[in-house]
């Protein structure tokens, strides 16, 4: 079994919780050889460092929980909702020619064709005065939405 040392997308403190994950993880994959599930869970930690001055240079940490997400598609639509959420609150009045909402890309899972997906089940009149919703990528900028209602 190839073992990758370099797991930037899990975040593991301690050598017992890394030794926990490769344990599982090499029983899942001995299960899905010999005909059973390759299911499994484990727990990450994220050291959590408290920042004393304003303006520290510390980086901060971001926590979106999906629950019940079975499938990736349904746990983009939801973050997507809790944005749209938030979002869509602050154009209840005018404040330019044009309202454009951008999302960055936060995650390899959540791409523009899921985005897209997820945003084809709101109708115009639910998205209100957005004109366009975009997706960034580092310098990758995606359209994942347009009111062409608006002249």
């Amino acid at each position: 079994m190839l073992v990758d040392d370099q797991l930037p997308d899990h975040s593991f403190v301690t050598a017992e919780a890394l030794a926990a994950f490769r344990a599982e993880l090499i029983a899942a994959c001995y299960r899905r050889t010999h005909g059973g599930s390759n299911h499994f869970e484990w727990y990450e930690e994220i050291p959590l460092l408290r920042c004393d001055e304003e303006g520290d240079d510390t980086r901060g940490l971001d926590v979106l929980a999906v629950t019940d997400a079975y499938h990736v598609d349904a746990a983009v639509a939801e973050a997507l909702d809790y944005l749209l959420e938030k979002a869509l609150k602050k154009f209840k009045q005018a404040w330019a020619e044009r309202h454009v909402i951008v999302f960055d890309k936060a995650s390899g899972l959540c791409n523009a064709e899921r985005v897209r997906q997820a945003l084809s089940w709101y109708t115009p009149d639910e998205l209100g005065d957005v004109d366009l919703i975009l997706l960034t990528d580092n310098d990758d900028v995606s359209v994942v939405w347009s009111n062409d209602r608006r002249p």
